[in-house]
């Protein structure tokens, strides 16, 4: 028996920490931060990128929006292969 889709109810919030990696040896550390990228579900006002409005901001800057109106090709194009996860690339948990 499939299990039913899950998806994120309107209202959640995604939020994905992109970090440079810095090599020190054999270890692997934190580096600068690249990016921050927000997923927000509303489905009537983002019903054109599958309920989600996305935007990122360089380096954790929140003056510096790298999104804005390319929401479509710049972020859900890479998730729309992702629908039937609710276009996300993280699973909704009990």
């Amino acid at each position: 028996m499939i299990a039913p889709q899950r998806t994120f109810p309107d209202g959640s919030v995604i939020i994905f920490d992109l970090l440079a990696a810095k090599r020190d040896g054999s270890a692997v550390t934190e580096g600068a931060r690249k990016v921050v990228g927000v997923m927000h579900k509303d489905s009537k006002t983002f019903e054109a990128t599958g309920g989600w409005g996305f935007e990122g901001f360089g380096g954790g800057d929140p003056a510096e929006r790298v999104v804005g109106g390319n929401a479509a090709p710049a972020c859900f194009a890479c998730h729309q292969p992702q629908k039937a996860q609710d276009y996300t690339f993280s699973r909704l948990r009990d």
